[in-house]
This record gives structure tokens, C-alpha cells and sequence, in this order.
């Protein structure tokens, strides 16, 4: 069951959180993530050796655990999507 949630994913997902943000939380996500990405760019350049090499393993591990986040929040949501039209449908 799994490959049939990860292909929905893939087409239903294409990377774009904001088209399901409201006008207002948008500009909010946007910068936040702005500030994310510069904040990371400038440790990265300031740090060098081991503090800059586990600078770049976190920064990974933390991409990872973000992309399994949204895929078990797509799976979250789907299922919920399917039990309400389940319970519609009596």
C-alpha cells in the first residue's frame, strides 16, 4: 500500500506549500523560509572544518526529516479524505 500513497504523493505534490496557505499565512511562510536559507548560508560561510561539516549533516538531516513530514502528512490527510467520503457516502 505503501507505493500507491507514494506515487499519489509524488502527483499531487509538487513542492509548493503556498497554494495551500491563505493569502496572509503566505507572506509569513515565504519570509520565514528566506530567513531559514540566509541564516544557513551565513553559518555556512562563517564556519569552517568539523563545525561547518555538522553544520551541513544537520541541515540535511533536517531536509530528510522534512520530506518524510510532508509524506506522512499527505498519508494523514488522504485517509482522512477517504474516511469522510466513506462516512458521506452512507
Amino acid at each position: 500500500m505503501l507505493p500507491l500513497f507514494d506515487a499519489l504523493y509524488q502527483v499531487n505534490f509538487d513542492g509548493d506549500l503556498t497554494a495551500y496557505l491563505q493569502p496572509e499565512e503566505r507572506e509569513d511562510y515565504q519570509m520565514a523560509s528566506r530567513h531559514q536559507r540566509e541564516a544557513a548560508r551565513e553559518l555556512t560561510q562563517v564556519l569552517t572544518g568539523r563545525e561547518r561539516t555538522l553544520l551541513e549533516t544537520l541541515l540535511r538531516n533536517q531536509e530528510e526529516t522534512r520530506e518524510e513530514e510532508d509524506r506522512l502528512s499527505f498519508r494523514r490527510g488522504l485517509m482522512l479524505g477517504l474516511k469522510l467520503g466513506a462516512l458521506g457516502g452512507r
